[in-house]
């Protein structure tokens, strides 16, 4: 049964798994790896996005992501889409890269943070590519040495994560990694790589029955327990429900608000100095995030079609910067 669309809000932890098409290669070579980890530096410098764990395998990656004012498939479209045209071009290569779209799935923070941390990170020793886990500290393509203090990364959060095992650092990184050892016996997690009970069971904001007549909610999205289920699904349709109502002009009176500009002034064609930066936010996330066509735009804003392009790449640079507008626009 498909997926359904995308939950993706800010402030959402997501695990997310990248794979090649046709299971082949994606990240063969160090260059390629490299490249990968310097397009999400790149992002993720730019945002108050969170990366806890990641590992890079040869034909598929992980990533555990806690998103902040920006969304997850903003992020992700830069990293992916730059890192595809610039592996092909190194493999003289043409074509998909990827597996369809990338899996993200919205997990319960409390509940599996840390667990998805040591499923993310064991994953070199489960496919044989690195032997043990005192091998994992030199291993450099997985964060895991970095929690343990061997290599710094300033794009990942380390801290928030080694506070969960104690106050003193030296403790907590030991404490970690005991807490990685025990991991081992465990094996492939299908609960945590996308075919666990809950959602394999397919359908979008079903129930099932646990015990007795108590029922929960699940969705093959959403990683956590019925209430957390539930609580995000009713999140999402909120979302989706104020984004599906906001015509045109609503958005001009939000961004209007947002900036403490009169919505008259946006679209008047006189006066327009010091307005072409809040237009082409205007812009981006009507095309972007709304689904207004550009015709639309060009008639309410007096502009031509060509200046709707220009002032939608403009916004969407701005908003790398700026993520917060967007998050209150669509609030």
């Amino acid at each position: 049964m498909p997926r359904g669309p995308r939950i993706d809000y800010p402030g959402l932890l997501h695990h997310v798994i990248i794979r090649g098409i046709e299971r082949k290669n994606i990240l063969e070579t160090d260059l390629d790896k490299t490249d990968f980890l310097e397009r999400i530096e790149k992002v993720f410098k730019k945002s108050d996005a969170k990366i806890y764990a990641w590992a890079l395998m040869s034909n598929h990656s992980h990533l555990l992501i806690k998103t902040g004012n920006k969304l997850l498939s903003e992020m992700m479209r830069r990293i992916l889409t730059g890192y595809a045209i610039s592996y092909n071009k190194r493999h003289k290569r043409s074509g998909y890269l990827y597996q369809g779209r990338y899996k993200s799935i919205v997990c319960e923070e409390e509940t599996y943070l840390l667990e998805l941390v040591r499923y993310i990170h064991l994953n070199p020793v489960r496919a044989g590519i690195v032997k043990t886990v005192d091998d994992l500290d030199n291993y450099k393509w997985t964060g895991h040495n970095k929690i343990t203090g061997k290599k710094e990364v300033e794009w990942q959060d380390t801290k928030e994560i080694l506070t969960q095992f104690g106050k003193n650092k030296k403790t907590a990184i030991k404490q970690y990694k005991e807490f990685i050892y025990d991991g081992i016996n465990q094996g492939k997690r299908e609960d945590l790589s996308g075919g666990g009970l809950i959602r394999s069971l397919g359908g979008i904001g079903k129930t099932m029955l646990v015990k007795g007549n108590n029922r929960q909610m699940y969705d093959q999205r959403i990683l956590g327990n019925g209430d957390f289920v539930e609580n995000i699904l009713k999140d999402a349709e909120k979302k989706d429900e104020i984004e599906s109502k906001m015509d045109i002009d609503e958005l001009i009176n939000r961004v209007g608000k947002y900036y403490d500009i009169e919505p008259y002034k946006i679209i008047n064609k006189k006066n327009q100095k010091g307005l072409g930066s809040i237009k082409a936010i205007l812009v981006n996330i009507g095309k972007e995030r709304l689904g207004i066509s550009g015709k639309s735009l060009a008639q309410k804003l007096n502009l031509s079609k060509s200046g709707i392009s220009k002032l939608n790449r403009l916004g969407e640079k701005i908003l790398e910067d700026e993520g917060k507008v967007l998050s209150e626009v669509l609030r």
